[in-house]
């Protein structure tokens, strides 16, 4: 039995994650991400925190010397890693992105996606990011948002998610200027903050850690 509720979760859904998420979001605009991250060039030495399945570690890595994908759940990184057979610059690790063992200065990019609405204490994983930055390193930052839905899509959206997705430790639906105002808060200059994506967009905020 594991004793985190969190990881609990999320190990219970690593199996189905994928499908579940292709439901509520929709694969098309999953995609729309993907494809704008790979056009994210020379991220150098990458540590993403929350890396769930490697939907997303593989577009990452495709422009990185090196990726550790992190993850709560050992599930979910079991998942990861026969999802990404093949992708030889991936390795895998259980971490806690609140408390990490990394470092300071270890790396040159923090990835992480649809993570910091979850968590309970998110200032202090952008923290961790921070600390773990080489000078100069960036933070790249994603979640999925209802900004430019309807409100039939929204119910829809909310329906859909809460069905495959019982009892989900969500903590909070941010604003852009929220998350905007947590990156500051936590040292790093925004550089970009903005909508990406299909129909159901994501937040992104590019980060830097000035020397």
């Amino acid at each position: 039995m594991i004793e985190d509720k969190n990881e609990q979760f999320w190990s219970d859904h690593a199996e189905v994650y994928d499908t579940q998420i292709d439901t509520v979001i929709g694969r098309e605009s999953r995609e729309a991400v993907y494809n704008f991250l790979l056009g994210l060039l020379d991220l150098g030495s990458v540590v993403e925190f929350g890396c769930g399945p490697g939907f997303f570690t593989r577009a990452v890595a495709n422009n990185a010397t090196h990726v550790l994908a992190t993850d709560i759940s050992q599930e979910m990184l079991v998942r990861a890693d026969v999802n990404l057979t093949g992708v030889k610059n991936v390795d895998f690790d259980k971490v806690n992105c609140e408390h990490t063992p990394f470092s300071d200065d270890s790396y040159d990019t923090v990835f992480t996606a649809n993570v910091v609405q979850i968590l309970e204490h998110p200032v202090q994983a952008l923290k961790e990011a921070y600390r773990v930055l080489k000078p100069g390193g960036r933070l790249v930052l994603l979640y999925y948002t209802f900004k430019e839905l309807g409100i039939f899509d929204r119910f829809t959206i909310m329906i859909r998610f809460m069905s495959r997705f019982h009892g989900v430790p969500y903590k909070h639906m941010m604003s852009m200027d929220e998350i905007r105002a947590m990156a500051e808060n936590a040292g790093f200059k925004v550089e970009d903050l903005r909508l990406i994506g299909g129909k159901v967009k994501a937040v992104y905020l590019l980060g830097r850690k000035l020397a």
